[in-house]
């Protein structure tokens, strides 16, 4: 595999870099937002609302007790007075004819009398039962009124009902749109931290490449230099001297080897059996002199 230099590196890390993370909600979290907002935002409404407000304006229009208005008093009145009035006639009749048979049937004014009171009678029967009558039409008006409360209490607990189950709708709604976008959080959230984590590496990678590099250049720079001082206070004959078959130019590139394997830490293990001691002893001190910087 080919060693990445640190060009590699950067080029990869300006290519992420550039390649952002940001939170988008998913369909599903729109749309489980749309429904909650658009279910809330339209407010409660009850099938019971307009059967209430009758009721309360029938209730608020309704009339106090009034005996004259009274559809039952009237009616039941009506009964006894005619009752009444067809029996005191009866009985006056009849009182009148008795007062008269004793007077050899002339009237006179005690028959008179007799048959006014026999008719008052029944007139003052008539008027005993109306404080019956009037508690009971006032009975029959406040039952109606207490129905219509009792009704409208009815539908006030089937209103709160429906309420309750629209709050609990209105809840799940949220519920799930909150479920739906926490999924969507987790999942950028790990993409920007899987992302961050990358970078991080690229940049581990580019800084270890470039701390390579410059040791490298380096090092190429001080044997350079080492080099160049050499061939300064030796003859071209001397630079091209061989050691036991082995060039000086050679032996000094093996130096080079050797050196860039200890600094980089690959395992340098020395100058083996397959070199001469004349070789090894040049590789030695080539070796020595460079580590020390001369």
């Amino acid at each position: 595999m080919a060693v990445k230099n640190s060009d590699y590196w950067k080029k990869l890390y300006n290519s992420v870099l550039k390649n952002t993370v940001s939170y988008t909600p998913s369909a599903a979290s729109k749309k489980a937002y749309s429904d909650w907002k658009n279910t809330y935002s339209g407010g409660f409404k009850s099938s019971y609302d307009s059967l209430m407000n009758a009721l309360v304006k029938q209730i608020d229009s309704r009339k106090a007790f009034d005996i004259n208005d009274s559809e039952y008093y009237n009616r039941a009145y009506n009964i006894y007075k005619n009752q009444y009035e067809s029996l005191g006639k009866q009985a006056m009749e009849n009182t009148m004819a008795d007062a008269s048979s004793l007077t050899g049937g002339y009237s006179n004014s005690y028959a008179s009398t007799a048959a006014n009171t026999a008719y008052q009678s029944y007139m003052d029967k008539l008027n005993s039962v109306i404080p019956t009558l009037y508690s009971q039409a006032y009975d029959i008006y406040k039952e109606e009124g207490d129905a219509l409360y009792d009704k409208l209490a009815s539908y006030e607990k089937l209103r709160d009902s429906q309420r309750d189950s629209w709050n609990d709708y209105v809840d799940n709604l949220y519920n799930n749109y909150k479920l739906s976008s926490d999924r969507d959080y987790k999942a950028y959230k790990s993409a920007a931290d899987n992302r961050k984590n990358l970078l991080n590496a690229i940049y581990n990678n580019y800084k270890t490449a470039l701390a390579k590099e410059q040791f490298e250049r380096n090092m190429a720079y001080k044997y350079a230099s080492l080099n160049s001082r050499k061939s300064s206070s030796k003859s071209k004959k001397n630079q091209q001297v061989k050691i036991d078959g082995i060039s000086s130019t050679q032996l000094d590139k093996i130096i080079r080897d050797a050196y860039t394997k200890i600094k980089t830490g690959r395992g340098f293990t020395g100058f083996g059996s397959n070199y001469t001691t004349n070789q090894r002893r040049y590789l030695s001190k080539g070796l020595n002199t460079l580590m020390r910087g001369v």
